[in-house]
């Protein structure tokens, strides 16, 4: 066979190679730096361009606290549990792009050179081959539908525990507002409740108050502070 035609048939056997593999690290350093918990700058950056059906885009200002929304969204960029369930997202659109995949196609070459007895007035034979899988497209079909409906499963349930990660983080945010806003209070009313205990003790010392009125005034005190103690 003639180096042309050989050039030929590598170049077709290169050609009609689909799939290719890849190696990724393993390394102890490369788990390290994916599990690392990502910057407040990252966030704040993924913050501006996120795509979400529950929250929009929005610019964090650290400065003056976190509203409900960016809580949200931190809790969503930044918890470990989502980070590897969006993983499995990746895992299974990959798995979808794999069941559309039909196998190569197989490219054979054979050249035989004839040999013992008399050769006079042979030729080299040689032969070249394609052959491919026909009953994959019989396959594909359903496999494909099933990939696609295992990833909109996957999808779906990443925004369901989204959906809680985000809702739990804004209702913690908003507890701790209300806690903080009732603890003001209840530190004015013990403040109240010390003065208050503070007089009737004067005036039980100038015997205008009973032991029964400085019993009480100081119990509303202690149970003030309680409160306060318990809010803290």
């Amino acid at each position: 066979m003639k180096k042309p035609a050989l050039s030929v048939v590598l170049l077709m056997t290169v050609s009609l190679g689909c799939s290719r593999y890849h190696s990724l690290p393993l390394d102890p350093g490369a788990l390290a730096r994916m599990l690392k918990p990502p910057t407040f700058e990252s966030i704040r950056v993924q913050a501006k361009s996120i795509r979400h059906p529950l929250l929009p885009p929005i610019d964090f200002h650290i400065e003056d606290g976190l509203s409900p929304d960016e809580a949200a969204v931190v809790a969503i960029l930044a918890n470990p549990k989502l980070r590897a369930i969006r993983d499995e997202r990746g895992i299974a659109k990959a798995q979808l792009l794999q069941a559309g995949i039909l196998p190569n196609p197989q490219v054979s070459y054979s050249f035989d050179v004839p040999t013992g007895g008399s050769t006079q007035g042979t030729i080299n034979a040689y032969g070249l081959g394609l052959s491919w899988d026909v009953t994959s497209l019989l396959t594909r079909g359903p496999e494909v539908a099933a990939a696609r409906a295992h990833a909109s499963s996957v999808d779906l349930d990443v925004a369901w525990q989204e959906w809680q990660v985000a809702q739990g983080a804004k209702l913690h945010l908003l507890r701790l507002v209300c806690v903080r806003r009732e603890l003001a209070l209840e530190k004015q009313i013990e403040e109240a409740r010390r003065r208050e205990a503070a007089l009737v003790r004067r005036a039980f010392a100038l015997d205008v108050k009973t032991a029964l009125d400085l019993s009480a005034a100081e119990s509303n005190a202690r149970e003030a502070h309680l409160s306060v103690l318990t809010l803290t």
